[in-house]
This record gives structure tokens, sequence and C-alpha cells, in this order.
């Protein structure tokens, strides 16, 4: 039996559903099984330019992060129930005995907190070529270094930047040691000139955040699962609108209005 996820959206939102669809392969010992021709793929920007030892090239989501799950055409989902979420954490309790389709945003820590650690079975988030890469770069990021996460957005441009609420985070994880890193949607931004920008694709992007540990995150689903994954000390803003009436943070991240 197989756990079908479809993707909605970019990267972070897929990482959802993915989340979600664990649950199952690990409940019913299903087979995560993704669907072609979907945001799966590409994400929304459908163009991920990867720098390697093999040159400058294009990458997608399914050559790199999900290059180890099944894929299928959508023509070839047969025989399936339906669960869907999108900020609700309805579960299957009893085995269907069909393959599950996850439908829905999923964006419910619920529905995946007791599988975090799980994850990388199922994607790949751990590769030594795209590491390596990054090593060689930037060299090794230290653990006291602070990983700044922008997102300036398409939808509202600048509007989920805030340099007041950056540096209030940077004080606070301050050592007077630290390099201070900056994954962001864009680098056409007013950012201090010690910022070290990691002008990459959002897959090297993804990496690279998963060797920091300390981050501020934006409004952004794609920084906040770079969080979920690395176990790093997190600053988060609850009146970004994000994190208003979602289960999505975890306990022990820092509101910077506590601060």
């Amino acid at each position: 039996m197989s756990v079908y996820v479809e993707g909605i959206g970019g990267l972070g939102n897929c990482l959802y559903q993915i989340a979600a669809a664990v649950h199952y392969c690990e409940k019913f010992k299903m087979k995560l099984v993704f669907i072609n021709g979907t945001c799966l793929e590409s994400g929304t920007k459908h163009t991920h330019i990867i720098r390697d030892n093999k040159g400058v090239r294009n990458i997608t989501y399914k050559e790199s992060l999900f290059n180890n799950v099944k894929w299928i055409n959508r023509a070839e989902m047969n025989n399936y129930i339906s669960i869907n979420n999108d900020y609700t954490d309805k579960f299957i309790t009893v085995n269907p005995n069909k393959n599950i389709f996850i439908e829905g945003y999923n964006q419910n820590l619920n529905l995946f907190k007791h599988n975090l650690n799980l994850l990388h079975n199922y994607i790949n988030i751990r590769d030594d070529t795209i590491n390596n890469y990054i090593r060689n770069k930037y060299g090794m990021i230290d653990s006291e270094d602070i990983c700044i996460c922008v997102r300036y957005g398409t939808d509202h441009p600048g509007r989920f930047f805030n340099m007041q609420y950056f540096n209030k985070a940077i004080d606070y994880f301050d050592t007077g040691n630290n390099k201070i890193y900056l994954l962001s949607d864009t680098y056409d931004l007013n950012i201090p000139d010690n910022f070290i920008k990691i002008n990459e694709c959002d897959v090297i992007q993804y990496y690279f955040g998963l060797m920091c540990s300390k981050m501020v995150l934006s409004c952004s689903t794609y920084h906040i699962w770079i969080a979920y994954c690395n176990n790093a000390q997190v600053i988060y803003n609850s009146n970004n609108g994000i994190f208003k009436n979602k289960n999505i943070k975890i306990n022990h991240w820092i509101d910077i209005n506590t601060l």
C-alpha cells in the first residue's frame, strides 16, 4: 500500500504534506509516493540553479531532496482514501487496507511532530556532495554563528522584511564572535555589510540552513522547515501572520516579543 502526495505550493508547504504522509508510512508500513508534474518537482520557482563540481546547471527537487522517492503519474493512483487537513489534525486511525491520498496544507504539528526525526529516512537531507560544496565554498559553520532568514516575497514585496526585528534577535544571540549568514529569496536588500549572503538556489540554501545552530525566522514555511530539521535555537515573531492561529511552532522556540 502507498501514501500519495501531490504537493501544494512551494517547498515549505510541500514538506508539511510529506511529513503528514510519513505518519502513515510508519504507522501502516506504507510506501511514500509522489505525483509527477506537481509542485513536488520544482515548487513554485520551477528553476533552481546549482553550482557544484559539475558546473552551473538547473536542478529540481525531484533530482535532489526527493531523489529517493518513488514517482508515478496521477492516472496511476488507484484504490485510495483521502485525508484532508489544512490546519486541523484529523487522522486515519485504523488501517484502511487502501492507499491513502494526503490532501490540504497539513500545517499542524500534531500531524507529524512524533516523526520529525524520521524524515531523513524518506527525503534526501544528507547529501554529501552538496554539503561538501557548501563547506568548500563557505568554510565550517560554527555553533555560535547566526542564520538570518528573510522572505522578501513576491506577493507583498518587502512586507516581511523588518531589520529592527533581526537586530534585536542578533543582539540576543551575539557573543561577539558570531558570523551572520543570510538566507533570502532576494539579495537586493538594505542589510549590514557584515551579513554573509548565501547567494545560492533554494536547494543549496536548505542544506546550508541545516548546518546552522542559531536561526532567526521570517514569514516562510521554507525557513520553518529548516528549523524543524536542524533542531536549532530559534527566534520567531508571534505577531507574524504565519504563526497566528496555527499549531506550527516548537515549544522551545523563543518569541521575540518576550525578550
